[in-house]
Order: structure tokens, then C-alpha cells, then sequence
């Protein structure tokens, strides 16, 4: 598997890093990503990809809600500054925004695992929208520039606050399945699920005039 940037906590985790690292191969030659690596990604197509992500961080914040603790204060927090560069890129969007198939199917996959599942379970499936992110942003980051059109992106998921909360969730799924290690086969499902997710949602903004005419 290709080795992740963000390293393991431990033996948990490097088995959950396993299930999503063929993920960000796939993810790192979709023609969205490359394209906006190089600043090349049409307007439209970014601000259709922002429009979903709006509706699925707050979804998402359910569920790190519904895990409490740590995992809650990321959703008051990191989430929130997400929000925020969302609300500047859509400020004069004047349509309604609404879920695509991916993205609810997404959203309701993640708040099942953390709603009605053991908490190694639903670590698990929240963690590759940090860990996946992360990876992403910093293959990308090395293209960033003062010019870029999508600078801002680019910096917020390749930055010190956002590695430091992605280390904090991956040591905390780590714990978690040190003491819980019968849950380990049903996490690492969870977390491939999860990441196959990610690829699809990001693969998604490529057919965003489809989805736009449904």
C-alpha cells in the first residue's frame, strides 16, 4: 500500500491505513483532483464540490458529535473554519443546494456507524475524511502558490491545524481498538466503505452537469 504521509499509531491503525490507501491512489488520478492541483479545475465544477461538502460537513458533525468527546470538539473547531472558507467561495450562490446521491448516501452511511454502532466502528468510518484529506491536500500542496485559484483549499488541508487534528484522530481510533480488538474486522470494513465514499464524492464534481439536470 502506499505509505501515508500522516503515519499510524500503531497496528489499528496501520490495518485501517491498509483499507484506504488504494483509495487515494484512485483519488490522486481523478481528472478533479488533478486539475485542481494545477489551478486548472473549472469554477463551476469547484463550487458544485463545495456546495456538496457544505451539506455533508454538517452531517458529518453529527456524527463526531454522536462520538462525544475529542471527537466533538473537531466539529466546534476544525469544522468550523471548513465552514467558514465554504461560506466565502458560496456567498453569492443564488440556487438551493441539495444532496446529491453520493453525498447522502455518504452522510447516512456515516451517521448509522456512529449512531447505531460500537464506538471502534464508527471511529473508524469518520476517520478517512481526516485521514484521506490530509493525504490529499499534501501531495497537492507542493503546487500551491500566491496565484493559485485555489489556494486557500489547498493550505487549509495541507496545514499544521488540520495534521494536528488528523494525528488526534487516528491515535484515538488506535486506542479505541487496543480495547476493543474484536471490532477490528468490522472497523477496517467500515473505514474501506468510508474511503470508497471519499473517491466517489471527490469523482463526483467531474459529472456535476449530470447531476445538476436530475
Amino acid at each position: 500500500p502506499t505509505p501515508p504521509l500522516a503515519t499510524p499509531a500503531g497496528p489499528n491503525t496501520q490495518a485501517l491505513w491498509d483499507a484506504s490507501a488504494p483509495y487515494l491512489t484512485a483519488i490522486m488520478e481523478l481528472p478533479f483532483i488533478r486539475a485542481l492541483g494545477d489551478g486548472t479545475l473549472r469554477r463551476e465544477d469547484f463550487l458544485f464540490y463545495l456546495e456538496q461538502d457544505a451539506y455533508y460537513l454538517v452531517r458529518y458533525a453529527r456524527s463526531l458529535h454522536a462520538l462525544g468527546g475529542a471527537w466533538a470538539e473537531d466539529a466546534n473547531e476544525a469544522i468550523a473554519d471548513e465552514q467558514e472558507m465554504q461560506r466565502t467561495w458560496l456567498a453569492d450562490l443564488d440556487r438551493e443546494t441539495l444532496p446529491s446521491p453520493v453525498t447522502r448516501a455518504y452522510t447516512d452511511f456515516l451517521l448509522a456507524s456512529t449512531l447505531g454502532e460500537p464506538a471502534a466502528i464508527g471511529q473508524a468510518a469518520v476517520l478517512p475524511c481526516y485521514w484521506l484529506y490530509y493525504e490529499v491536500g499534501a501531495r497537492l500542496a507542493k503546487r500551491n502558490h500566491d496565484a493559485h485559484p485555489y489556494r486557500d483549499w489547498l493550505a487549509t488541508y495541507a496545514g499544521d491545524e488540520f495534521l494536528a487534528s488528523v494525528r488526534g484522530a487516528i491515535d484515538r481510533c488506535e486506542r479505541t481498538l487496543a480495547d476493543d480488538p474484536d471490532a477490528l474486522d468490522d472497523a477496517v470494513r467500515a473505514c474501506a466503505v468510508a474511503s470508497r465514499y471519499e473517491l466517489d464524492f471527490f469523482d463526483q464534481a467531474d459529472r456535476a452537469w449530470v447531476i445538476r439536470d436530475v
